[in-house]
């Protein structure tokens, strides 16, 4: 028998059970930032994401920042639909990359990984 996570905000909900609040959709997001890209004192500019995504559509967002611990400066939302979509193109430069994966629909999604395609734009 699979067990099912549980979480709370103001009321308790088993994990992978369904994806509605009671009656309204879960915003379901995963985020990863201080990410470093290239070489240590080098700044990369990210062109694509290519997401290996399951299930429903997601949002995807990619930012960049220059040192671990700083705010990201993120781009707009792109929207991946699995099975359509092979990658989102972006264009952020910076030397630690960050990004999110975000859903509000009625749909799951499942993420295995990511490759990012960047190139080396100069050194500190």
């Amino acid at each position: 028998q699979q067990q099912s996570p549980l979480y709370c905000a103001d009321k308790l909900y088993k994990g992978d059970y369904r994806e509605l609040n009671d009656t309204s959709n879960m915003v379901s997001n995963l985020t990863r930032t201080d990410l470093p890209i290239g070489l240590q004192d080098q700044f990369v500019r990210i062109k694509a994401v290519y997401p290996q995504v399951t299930g429903g559509p997601v949002n995807i967002t990619v930012g960049a920042h220059m040192a671990p611990g700083d705010t990201p400066n993120y781009q707009a939302p792109v929207s991946f639909t699995p099975g359509t979509d092979q990658k989102v193109d972006v264009r952020v430069t910076g030397t630690n990359m960050a990004i999110k994966f975000e859903s509000s629909n009625s749909t799951g999604w499942s993420l295995s990984g990511y490759e990012v395609e960047y190139e080396p734009v100069s050194r500190r």
